[in-house]
């Protein structure tokens, strides 16, 4: 008898652990670039309008690495959508980024 296990992240006996890298879907990376982009013409309307485009810009950053720490993105984007609440067309964008990474 034999057992065949296949796949990415497979893990079996004590101790043992997988790592398991999710690159970042290339819309999620383009809904960004717009939203920093947006922030710049919006920067004087938020307020610390600059510590929110250097988190978003960080989260970016954050996003494009091979191997994306995605619970530390959470957490600089929940500042960013706290921090644009007040302007109707920054939190419509915020609002779609935050839907595209529930999952990853």
């Amino acid at each position: 008898m034999s057992i065949n296990i296949s796949g990415h992240g497979n893990v079996v006996g004590n101790n043992s652990s997988s790592n398991v890298n999710i690159t970042a879907p290339p819309d999620l990376l383009t809904a960004l670039d717009k939203l920093i982009s947006s922030l710049a013409s919006h920067e004087s309307s938020i307020p610390d309008g600059s510590r929110i485009r250097s988190d978003a810009e960080a989260a970016r950053y954050e996003i494009a690495k091979p191997a994306p720490r995605w619970d530390r993105v959470r957490e600089i984007l929940g500042r960013v959508a706290k921090g644009v609440a007040g302007v109707t067309a920054l939190t419509g964008l915020i609002d779609n980024i935050l839907t595209m990474i529930p999952h990853l």
